[in-house]
C-alpha cells in the first residue's frame, strides 16, 4: 500500500496548516496514521474520497461506463473526451407510449372543455 505524508496533501487540498488537513482527513473519514513522527494516509483510501464527487457524476451522466470515461480523464485523453462528449450532447429521442390513465385523463379534460363552451 502506497502511503501519502500529511505535508504533500497540502498541494491537493489548497491548505497551507496541519491542522486543516488532519480536519478535512476526519471530515471525510480518512484515516490518519502514525509511524514515529510521520503522520501518513493510504493513498487510495485519501484518492477515492477526494476524487468521490467527480466519480458520482461520471456515474450519472454516464452509467455502467462512467470506470471508461474516469480513465480517459486519468489518461488526459482530450480527443477521446471531446468525441465522447460530441456523442452524448446529441441523444436518441425515446418513444414513449402514452398511457391509459394519461388517454383518460386528456379525454375528460377535452369532455370539460366541450361542456363549458356550450
Amino acid at each position: 500500500m502506497k502511503r501519502i505524508v500529511l505535508n504533500e496533501l497540502f498541494e491537493y487540498l489548497g491548505y497551507e496548516d496541519i491542522k486543516s488537513v488532519r480536519n478535512w482527513c476526519k471530515n471525510n473519514d480518512v484515516l490518519i496514521m502514525k509511524q514515529g513522527k510521520m503522520e501518513f494516509v493510504i493513498e487510495s483510501d485519501f484518492m477515492l474520497t477526494y476524487e468521490l464527487p467527480f466519480i458520482n457524476k461520471l456515474k450519472r451522466k454516464f452509467g455502467d461506463k462512467w470506470e471508461m470515461v474516469y480513465n480517459l480523464h486519468k489518461d488526459g485523453n482530450v480527443p477521446a473526451l471531446n468525441n465522447l462528449s460530441k456523442a452524448m450532447s446529441s441523444p436518441i429521442p425515446i418513444y414513449k407510449k402514452e398511457s391509459e390513465s394519461k388517454k383518460s385523463l386528456i379525454q375528460k379534460l377535452k369532455n370539460h372543455e366541450k361542456k363549458n363552451a356550450a
